[in-house]
């Protein structure tokens, strides 16, 4: 980039602040800076989709159970853990 500009022209450049380097490190952060800014896919977790099935009525508790268990989150069918998980007492 710079090896088709004069020299004169770079000594201006560096005197006003505005090397590449630079410019190319503040768009660097302007980019984080609007990366970060997006939000990120309202994706529900395993238990927060279970959770939601459980209170819209289409799953019961033993059922939630028992997919608490075959997703591996529990050794054995455990409907304490699962009320646990949904807020139950």
């Amino acid at each position: 980039m710079l090896a088709n500009r004069s020299l004169m022209t770079y000594y201006y450049y560096i005197e006003r602040g505005n090397t590449p380097i630079t410019n190319a490190a503040q768009r660097q952060e302007l980019k984080m800076k609007t990366r970060n800014s997006k939000k990120p896919f309202d994706i529900p977790s395993f238990s927060e989709s279970l959770k939601k099935d459980f209170e819209a009525g289409t799953i019961e508790l033993k059922e939630s159970a028992i997919e608490f268990h075959k997703a591996n989150w529990t050794a054995f069918i455990d409907i304490e853990y699962t009320k646990k998980q949904f807020g139950i007492k």
